[in-house]
């Protein structure tokens, strides 16, 4: 069974490496932000990297991702646009921010199903981007087969990916560029991220 309500996001603040926020759902309960998973296919960029101009609309239909300690963080569109806003119950770190439990998300469809999220924090100066297919009412996070297809990507793209505290891969390069290595992962194999522990 698919999972439902999935995470909007796998952030991770360059000031706390890796956070929990990668994962799936079980059918009832929200087991990423308790499960830390290795190689989720996660960039950070300190410059915006799908722009208001080329985000595309996501097709989920539901407002609210509820977490398994209750917490809640809610999707709001922003009209007029193909942004959106993401709020939480207060307590930021709950939902991968340093003070402020808001911010934005962007989407831009690389092949069918499969989407690259752009998340920023309102109180971070960084921006993050990780890869799910997206339906009307469940999201699933992937990740690519191989993590060496990334680098000859990126090679091939003219853009460098380089490691921040040893965990975080942030990605450099123009805009157009980087763009441009977003759009080329729909040549990329990938695969759903697994949990760490059976879903019951």
């Amino acid at each position: 069974m698919r999972a439902k309500n999935i995470s909007l996001w796998a952030l991770r603040t360059a000031s706390r490496g890796r956070a929990a926020f990668c994962g799936i759902l079980t059918p009832l309960l929200l087991l990423c932000g308790v499960l830390v998973i290795a190689g989720c296919p996660e960039y950070y960029s300190q410059q915006e990297v799908i722009s208001k101009s080329v985000a595309d609309k996501m097709p989920y239909a539901d407002s609210v991702a509820t977490f398994e300690d209750g917490t809640k963080l809610h999707v709001t569109p922003v009209a007029g646009s193909n942004d959106y806003q993401f709020t939480g119950d207060g307590d930021a770190e709950a939902v991968g921010c340093s003070q402020k439990d808001t911010g934005a998300l962007r989407f831009l469809r690389v092949r069918d199903d499969l989407f690259a999220v752009q998340e920023k924090c309102d109180d971070s100066a960084v921006w993050s981007i990780s890869f799910y297919r997206i339906h009307p009412h469940d999201f699933q996070e992937m990740s690519l087969a191989s993590t060496d297809d990334e680098f000859g990507l990126a090679a091939r793209s003219n853009v460098k990916l380089n490691t921040h505290d040893d965990t975080d891969l942030y990605v450099t390069g123009s805009p157009n560029d980087v763009l441009a290595f977003l759009r080329a992962h729909k040549t990329l194999t990938f695969k759903p991220v697994e949990s760490k522990k059976d879903d019951n």
